[in-house]
């Protein structure tokens, strides 16, 4: 598809893939979504007609897009917000799920990961960046990393460059 309003390409940074659909982050204010079990952004053919929406809460640009269930968490990097799949097959399948977004970004792009419905993520807000993140569904982020944790975070030359991951062994979540 094409940057909304204009005849540039779009060069997704990410991929992803919910009920059908493929997902791709523009790297600006906006995702797209493609119609349903197809590779078209657009409408009945007429490129005009595009199949996106914009992040509703801020203004900063998306990083990262996460599908977690039947979720879609779009992180800023002094934001967040979670979008929700409709179930419909019409032009909206997905809406902004109110009282999900919050002040808190994501400062490293690879951070983002999640085992079920918990999601982890190296944060940034205005008040500050190099925290680590909590959340399950729509509750507020919790802190989870300690003073010496981000201590440590903040003597890394490049702590864009943190990556997250989770994973299961003998019956426990790490």
């Amino acid at each position: 598809p094409y940057l909304a309003g204009t005849s540039e390409p779009i060069r997704p940074n990410q991929v992803e893939f919910i009920n059908q659909r493929l997902i791709i982050n523009s790297g600006r204010g906006e995702f797209y979504f493609s119609e349903l079990a197809s590779t078209k952004f657009y409408r009945n053919d007429d490129i005009n007609l595009q199949n996106f929406y914009s992040a509703e809460s801020n203004a900063d640009a998306l990083q990262v897009i996460k599908v977690v269930g039947n979720r879609i968490w779009l992180f800023g990097e002094r934001s967040y917000e979670i979008w929700s799949a409709t179930g419909t097959q019409n032009t909206d399948p997905f809406s902004f799920m109110q009282g999900s977004a919050t002040g808190i970004g994501v400062q490293s792009e690879r951070s983002v990961a999640n085992i079920d419905t918990s999601v982890f993520f190296l944060g940034s807000s205005d008040s500050g960046i190099n925290t680590v993140f909590y959340s399950n569904g729509m509750n507020n982020p919790q802190r989870i990393s300690t003073n010496a944790l981000e201590n440590t975070f903040s003597e890394i030359d490049d702590p864009k460059g943190a990556i997250g991951f989770c994973y299961y062994t003998e019956g426990h979540t790490f």
